[in-house]
């Protein structure tokens, strides 16, 4: 009888990133399931009238289960951050003085720095964010970031635009899969549209 609900919560527990949380979550959510149920049955509603309402009231399964993502994140862990900044800081000493050895600081420094700081925010921005707001805009974010890579590529060369697309294009297309699961045929047909660009 309770089956009728594992679909829901399958889809709601896979927004919750920290998986030791998943099962006790799970647990809380069928429970509120069963108990909005067994109010419908009160009312005099049918078996399938009352699961079908029930899912209804819940809400949306990815919804809901980004919401409790949201509330329930496991702590920071304080000690592999320490050893990636460790390991940065590292790197950039260990450059610094092998370019410095070269007579290459001047041009390449600011580069590498710069390089840095966009590598810290992007790690900061994938460990303290919420990767599932990106998975709302699946096509238009994709779109952007081939146009991006097409820019490039024009400016670049075919060097630099295969760099580019080989570090960025598995992580655009990803998203975009991300972004169409659950959307049947058209979901199917839209991921298979996203292999054009990069052969193009």
């Amino acid at each position: 009888m309770d089956d009728f609900f594992a679909d829901y919560l399958d889809q709601a527990m896979e927004q919750v990133r920290w998986r030791r949380a998943r099962p006790a979550l799970a647990q809380e959510l069928r429970t509120h399931l069963l108990d909005q149920r067994d109010a419908c049955l009160a009312q005099g509603m049918s078996q399938t009238e009352a699961e079908a309402e029930s899912l209804r009231q819940m809400g949306d399964p990815v919804e809901v289960g980004t919401q409790l993502d949201r509330v329930h994140r496991p702590a920071p862990q304080w000690g592999m951050l320490a050893l990636v900044g460790l390991l940065l800081c590292s790197g950039f000493f260990i450059q610094a003085t092998v370019m410095q050895q070269l007579g290459r600081v001047q041009p390449y420094m600011p580069t590498v720095i710069v390089s840095i700081l966009l590598g810290v925010a992007a790690m900061a921005a994938v460990y303290l964010g919420d990767y599932t707001l990106l998975g709302r805009r699946p096509v238009l974010l994709y779109s952007l970031g081939m146009a991006a890579l097409a820019v490039l590529i024009q400016r670049g060369g075919m060097r630099v635009g295969g760099i580019s697309y080989t570090l960025l294009g598995p992580v655009l297309y990803a998203l975009l899969v991300y972004g169409l699961r659950g959307k049947g045929w058209r979901g199917l047909l839209l991921a298979l549209a996203g292999l054009v660009p990069p052969v193009v």
